[in-house]
C-alpha cells in the first residue's frame, strides 16, 4: 500500500542518519496499525531495539519522563540507576542511543514537545510518531517527513491484505478479497485483525472468513 511503500523510501533515504516521521489524521483511520506493522516489518534493520510508547491510551504514561524510566529499564538499565528527572532521564537515554541503531514508535501524540525528548540521538536511529495533528513545531525542527493518512481506497486495502497474506491468497481469490476490504469499511486496523486470522490458518480460503463476517453482519 502506499503508505507502506512511503515508509519504506523515507527511513531507505535516509538510513545512517537520524530519522523522524510523522503519520497525522483523524481517529480510526489506521495510523497506529500502520505504525506497529511497518515497524515489526522493518525491526531487522534495527538491532539495537524497538521500543514502543503509547501516549494517547488510557493508560498512557502521564508525562515523556515516566515513558523515558521505561525505555531505560527496557534498553538494560537497573531501576536503581534510572535518573529520578526528566531532563537527566533523557540525557541518559540520548547517550545510550547514540550507540545503538534502533527505532523508537510513539503513538498518539498530542503535542511536539511531548515526543522530543523520546527521539533517539543515535545516527542509525529512528523514529516514527503517529498523531491527529501534523506536529507542524516537530516538523519543522526535526526534519521530519510527514505524511497525511485518510480512509483506504480499494486497491491500498488490497496491496495490504497482500502484503500480510501473501499475495498468491489473494491472487487466488480476488472476488472474496474485495468482499473482505468491504466487509471491514477499507479500515486499515480491521482488514490487519482480519489478515491475522488467515495468516494463521495458510489453508483457510478468504470466502469462508467472509462468509463468517456476512452472516454475523447479518445477525
Amino acid at each position: 500500500m502506499a503508505e507502506l511503500r512511503w515508509l519504506d523510501q523515507v527511513f531507505a533515504a535516509r538510513r545512517g542518519e537520524p530519522v523522524v516521521a510523522v503519520l497525522a489524521g483523524e481517529p480510526e483511520v489506521g495510523k497506529s496499525a500502520l505504525a506497529v506493522y511497518w515497524a515489526h516489518r522493518a525491526a531487522p534493520h534495527y538491532p539495537g531495539g524497538l521500543l514502543f510508547a503509547d501516549l494517547g491510551g488510557p493508560s498512557a504514561p502521564g508525562a515523556p519522563a515516566e515513558v523515558l524510566g521505561g525505555f531505560l529499564r527496557t534498553l538494560g538499565e537497573p531501576a536503581a540507576d534510572v535518573p529520578a528527572g526528566g531532563p537527566a532521564r533523557s540525557a541518559r537515554f540520548a547517550e545510550l542511543s547514540r550507540t545503538r541503531r534502533m527505532l523508537v514508535v510513539v503513538d498518539g501524540v498530542a503535542e511536539s514537545d511531548d515526543v522530543r525528548p523520546l527521539l533517539p540521538a543515535g545516527h542509525g536511529c529512528a523514529a516514527l510518531v503517529t498523531s491527529r495533528s501534523p506536529l507542524t513545531r516537530l516538523v519543522a525542527q526535526e526534519a521530519a517527513a510527514w505524511l497525511a493518512v485518510g480512509p483506504q481506497a480499494e486497491q491500498d486495502a488490497l496491496d495490504l491484505l497482500a502484503v500480510a497474506i501473501g499475495p498468491g491468497r489473494v491472487l487466488a481469490e480476488p472476488e472474496m478479497a474485495r468482499c473482505l476490504v468491504l466487509l471491514c469499511g477499507g479500515s486499515p486496523p480491521a482488514l490487519l485483525r482480519a489478515a491475522a486470522r488467515l495468516a494463521g490458518q495458510a489453508d483457510r480460503p478468504i470466502a469462508g472468513l467472509v462468509a463468517q463476517f456476512a452472516a454475523a453482519a447479518a445477525r
